[in-house]
């Protein structure tokens, strides 16, 4: 999220923040949804989005499956992945095997999907718009 520092305005039209006239911007709040569907590099998204405080992380803890596989052929034609390399947060912390958690728990049911719910969603939007306001 970036910060208007400057606003412009062409004759006529309403007044814009320089950030939308001269590089992608969004000027608005975000929230992110994570699930134990979320793995590998939606993890190391989530990591980012929290460090560098984009907004609220919203749903359940990621299954903790952040690591770099390496394929492999072996002797008859056939390949295999490998566990690599690993995934390391900022301070040094091991990601693999340790989920990222979200700011506000939300769990969504084998019933809200099946009646059409999704909580999450439903609170991400809640948050949001307690911000606008």
């Amino acid at each position: 999220v970036k910060t208007p520092y400057f606003l412009r305005n062409f004759r006529g039209f309403p007044t814009t923040s320089e950030n939308k006239m001269r590089s992608n911007a969004l000027e608005k709040p975000m929230a992110l949804l994570i699930n134990n569907y979320s793995a590998s590099n939606s993890e190391i998204f989530a990591e980012g989005f929290r460090k560098l405080k984009l907004g609220k992380i919203i749903g359940e803890p990621t299954s903790g499956a952040v690591i770099g596989t390496s394929s492999y052929t072996l002797i008859d034609g056939s390949r295999i992945r490998r566990p690599s390399w690993g995934a390391f947060t900022a301070e040094m912390e091991d990601t693999d095997l340790k989920s990222r958690q979200p700011d506000i728990l939300v769990e969504n049911l084998p019933d809200d999907f099946m009646n059409g719910r999704d909580p999450q969603l439903v609170r991400a939007v809640e948050e949001l718009m307690s911000e606008l306001l």
